[in-house]
């Protein structure tokens, strides 16, 4: 099986990630010409059958009513600067778990 990449943003409406990154931006690094920024999140899914990758997609991966979800690449416009953040080897992603809405 391949690698299959998957991406996630969250609608407008929902994207305070990309809001906050956007004001520090401006506030921190004194660059007023960023007028908007996408957070994506980016998966790289392996040894998992179709019918399960397929499945996963809008319950593990995204949340249909609030984010957007592209497979392999996602849009972007002329001009866009896009560049990437990783967690080094050992690290990993601190970002908190939401509870269960079971």
């Amino acid at each position: 099986m391949s690698v299959r990449r998957v991406y996630v943003e969250k609608k407008p409406d929902f994207a305070v990630a990309a809001k906050d990154l956007a004001e520090e931006i401006k506030s921190y690094l004194s660059i007023d010409s960023v007028d908007k920024v996408r957070v994506l999140i980016r998966y790289d899914v392996e040894n998992v059958s179709d019918v399960t990758y397929h499945a996963s997609l809008g319950t593990i991966f995204s949340e249909p009513p609030v984010d957007f979800l592209y497979e392999e690449d996602f849009p972007r416009e002329e001009g866009d600067r896009v560049f990437s953040v990783e967690y080094l080897p050992g690290q990993y992603d601190q970002r908190p778990i939401p509870p269960s809405s079971a």
